[in-house]
């Protein structure tokens, strides 16, 4: 699995962190966007709505922070890589949700992840 490049933007005001590097799964798991739909939910995005943040470019998260890194996307292959490692890291309880997949972007699929069960409740 590659790593990526990118930039922590902290919280409220000017500024930015230094450039760092983690592997893609550490990477998507820092991500603002997706660090609510992995941690509280412990649901994956499906790969178009993944897709979609990655080849923004950058997540702000507003007054939270953010990141920043030079957009890219995810072929088949390398999603089914970062699944494999997301559901099988024994520090994480991650899984799929097929039933969210039809959503067509990161807006709609967010907002149908919303009603969805936190994992452990």
């Amino acid at each position: 699995m590659n790593d990526v490049r990118y930039k922590i933007m902290p919280a409220m005001g000017a500024g930015e962190g230094p450039w760092e590097y983690a592997p893609l799964d550490e990477f998507i798991l820092s991500i603002p966007g997706f660090v609510y739909a992995l941690k509280f939910f412990g649901i994956i995005p499906p790969i178009h709505v993944l897709n979609e943040i990655l080849e923004s470019g950058c997540d702000d998260a507003g007054m939270g922070g953010g990141a920043k890194w030079k957009p890219f996307s995810l072929s088949e292959s390398e999603y089914e890589e970062l699944v494999e490692n997301l559901i099988t890291n024994p520090n994480h309880e991650i899984r799929e949700d097929r039933s969210l997949w039809e959503k067509p972007n990161y807006e709609k699929w967010h907002m149908s992840l919303l009603g969805k069960k936190p994992r452990g409740k």
